[in-house]
């Protein structure tokens, strides 16, 4: 019967395709956080991975999302895309400023609970951001996440080069020397994305859409990448206790082939009381590229069920 429901569900869902677009600016701390929304129904903020990558390169992953019968919100995080500040430093990029940018678009939305997506690192700003607001979570989908600690970083750089040939593995780090860095600076950033992207996918046919995420849809920020990074180890970062208090539904998506590792997305499954684990085979960092079909499946009958079950309380 409930999976009777749940393709009525689905299939209502997909009939009302959504095309109203919208975007604006909503006032942060000490910065103003552009958004941008797609869609109409339940609010879903998606928070992109890097970090130091600004929200463009998933515009369509977003609208994808949205037509699926949610609405969709993305937003540049703080120091990328339209979301500057005025100095970049150790002060202004952090992990709580940036829970304070996710709670001031929703407040200026004037939602009262959205859904909260996380893709890689957004995994762990979504985590995090659960710690700290987790009554204004309605449920939370955490796809190929970063960590519940920082304990995956330890063997990321050894999983990234096990994926790649020999050959990919010495221009990477060519392009990742700091003195050709300095000396090659408009072509280090697309020889290094070219050298490692093999190590994101599963199916190669896949790498030159990765190669695009990360040169010319990217307009990556290494400087805040290496804040955010500082900023976790600063504080500490391990939600493991934190969250064990976390009730709402929570969907764990990723690869088996995924270079953060399978043991990533175990750790935060045995975290999260109410938590749901789905790993897709031959499939890599990207879900959506790897095995579309699937991996959009999973998410839109986890909402359904999310939206079901909210139904079923009142």
């Amino acid at each position: 019967m409930r999976a009777f429901l749940t393709l009525i569900c689905l299939t209502l869902l997909n009939y009302f395709s959504s095309f109203s677009q919208a975007e604006g600016f909503a006032e942060s701390t000490d910065i103003d956080i552009f958004y941008q929304t797609f869609g109409d129904g339940e609010p879903v903020v998606i928070l992109n991975g890097g970090p130091g990558f600004p929200s463009n390169h998933f515009v369509k992953f977003a609208q994808k999302l949205s037509d699926a019968g949610s609405q969709t919100i993305i937003f540049d995080q703080r120091g990328t895309g339209r979301s500057q500040v005025t100095e970049i430093n150790n002060s202004n990029i952090t992990m709580d400023l940036m829970v304070a940018d996710m709670e001031a678009v929703r407040k200026h939305l004037g939602i009262e609970k959205w859904t909260v997506f996380g893709h890689s690192f957004g995994g762990m700003y979504g985590m995090y951001y659960a710690t700290k607001y987790p009554k204004r979570i309605k449920s939370l989908v955490l796809s190929h996440s970063g960590g519940i600690d920082l304990e995956f970083a330890n063997s990321f750089a050894a999983n990234r080069n096990l994926r790649l040939s020999q050959t990919e593995r010495d221009s990477f780090a060519f392009w990742t020397n700091p003195k050709n860095v300095q000396k090659y600076p408009d072509y280090a950033r697309i020889g290094m994305a070219k050298s490692m992207a093999p190590a994101y996918v599963y199916d190669k046919k896949n790498v030159p859409t990765v190669i695009e995420g990360m040169t010319e849809l990217s307009r990556y920020e290494p400087q805040i990448n290496a804040l955010v990074w500082q900023d976790l180890r600063a504080i500490n970062y391990n939600l493991r206790e934190d969250l064990r208090t976390f009730k709402q539904p929570v969907l764990i998506v990723g690869g088996k082939q995924d270079l953060l590792g399978e043991s990533t997305a175990y750790e935060i499954h045995m975290a999260l009381p109410n938590s749901q684990l789905e790993l897709m085979n031959e499939c890599g960092h990207y879900g959506w590229l790897d095995q579309p079909i699937q991996y959009f499946r999973i998410i839109e009958t986890f909402l359904c069920t999310v939206s079901q079950t909210k139904m079923v309380d009142k």
